[in-house]
């Protein structure tokens, strides 16, 4: 089998390849120098008072920081320190939380999220029984979940929230806006766990990663956090204006996304046509797969490197033979998707 190389296809790292809005396209065209030689007057303000009407949560509950890596890592040193304090982890999530709590020389802990035929679920009494064993004083929800693509649902995070008034939880939604949802539930949720912190980004969903923009909601107790995370001077200029102007294209955002569940969907129906792999529902821009064939897992390996198409194998603990693929776009899929089908053909694992 001959296969023609073409550029390298980057699937590894979750952008979003649809890139920013057309909005977003004409900030850049019309910058002028005053973004660059003066500081911010009224960006900041503008940035939490529309993200305020957005979300219908009141502005003085909004913390901007410089993407939401810098809002999570604020957050955990102040759930950490002084240091020695327990944290209760997604077994199966971003190796990142365990580097930033090693970072604290914290005690971690770990909860499980459940492999199912065609899916990732919480088992919440399960994790509701691990905090208490664990006695954590910070646990970290992701929904979605990376890498497994999996959402906890509002009202199992009410629930878990109900049942750990005194833990500190900092709940991960950098993921968020891919899957319709009721954002109604962040304003009550936020006055009613006064210890509670919902992270998000403009990275994924806004497909503005480069500009370290990141929002979250907050709960009385870390209203300390966000004096000290103030920037009297404000943060970059032309990343305000960045993400004024995605905040004000929700139509293109919108059909953005549906064009990438369709796009996962795709992938996912494709993948299950494949002997000996198991390709799980995903709510965020990204596919997880197992690969329970050794030979395949190999010859995946062997022909994305020749044809220079990136994407995330998880081969060691927790994971054994995974794939996270970013969802790319229609063109970017289609490619993936025809060198995978004539790999599994080759070996004689293709069904479809």
């Amino acid at each position: 089998m001959i296969f023609v190389k073409e550029e390298p296809l980057y699937l590894d790292k979750n952008e979003n390849a649809y890139g920013p809005s057309p909005k977003c396209s004409f900030v850049l065209r019309r910058a002028s120098m005053r973004l660059f030689n003066s500081y911010p007057r009224e960006a900041v303000h503008k940035l939490r008072q529309r993200l305020s009407e957005k979300f219908q949560v009141d502005e003085s509950r909004i913390m901007l920081g410089y993407g939401s890596e810098d809002i999570l890592k604020q957050a955990l040193y102040y759930g950490l320190l002084p240091r020695k304090r327990k944290i209760l982890l997604p077994k199966q999530s971003w190796w990142y939380y365990r580097g930033l709590a090693d970072e604290l020389d914290a005690e971690v802990g770990y909860y499980e999220i459940k492999e199912e035929e065609t899916q990732y679920t919480v088992d919440l009494n399960e994790i509701l029984k691990r905090v208490k064993e664990s006695q954590a004083k910070v646990v970290i929800l992701c929904s979605p979940n990376n890498p497994t693509g999996d959402n906890w649902k509002v009202s199992y995070l009410e629930k878990f929230l109900e049942n750990n008034p005194n833990c500190l939880v900092i709940l991960d939604q950098a993921y968020w806006g891919f899957v319709p949802e009721d954002n109604s539930y962040l304003q009550n949720f936020v006055e009613r766990f006064p210890r509670l912190v919902i992270i998000r980004s403009f990275s994924k969903y806004y497909a503005l990663a480069g500009i370290r923009i990141g929002f979250a909601f907050i709960g009385d107790h870390f209203k300390l956090v966000k004096r000290f995370n103030e920037r009297y001077l404000g943060y970059n200029r032309l990343s305000e204006e960045m993400a004024l102007a995605a905040i004000s294209s929700e139509n293109y955002y919108q059909q953005v996304a549906k064009r990438i569940l369709k796009n996962n969907r795709q992938m996912i129906n494709e993948f299950r046509k494949i002997d000996g792999v198991k390709a799980y529902a995903s709510a965020a821009n990204f596919v997880f797969l197992k690969i329970l064939r050794a030979e395949l897992l190999e010859a995946l390996q062997n022909v994305f490197e020749k044809q220079t198409i990136i994407v995330k194998f998880l081969l060691k603990d927790p994971w054994e033979n995974n794939l996270r693929i970013t969802t790319g776009t229609e063109r970017q899929t289609n490619r993936l998707l025809r060198v995978v089908k004539q790999t599994a053909q080759k070996l004689g694992l293709y069904n479809g």
